[in-house]
């Protein structure tokens, strides 16, 4: 199930804040290790998949002391915005390419 997302679920957290931090439950909640246990308890009767409040309550959530968990958030952030320029950077080196080879071969 690539690229599926479960919109329609809302899930509350309470009286985590203080040993969570959002940034840091973001980032966790994109990774690999999170997305196998959303596979893993979604269910469907018809097509479309639904996670209940039970399965998500037994997900396994890497809790490490709250400055890490800061510190690994904005670690992330500094990751994708280098990604996000690594791609524009791409991006223009292949427009300049194609300029290039339609300037020489015409």
């Amino acid at each position: 199930m690539p690229d599926t997302s479960f919109p329609d679920t809302m899930i509350a957290l309470r009286g985590v804040w203080s040993r969570l931090d959002p940034a840091y439950l973001s980032a966790l909640w994109a990774t690999a290790f999170m997305r196998a246990q959303i596979e893993g308890a979604a269910r469907t009767t018809n097509g479309t998949f639904k996670i209940s409040q039970e399965a998500i309550s037994k997900f396994r959530v890497l809790l490490p002391p709250l400055p890490l968990q800061t510190a690994f958030a904005e670690q992330v952030t500094r990751i994708e915005a280098v990604a996000r320029a690594l791609d524009a950077a791409a991006a223009k080196a292949e427009a300049m390419a194609a300029a290039l080879s339609a300037e020489v071969f015409g």
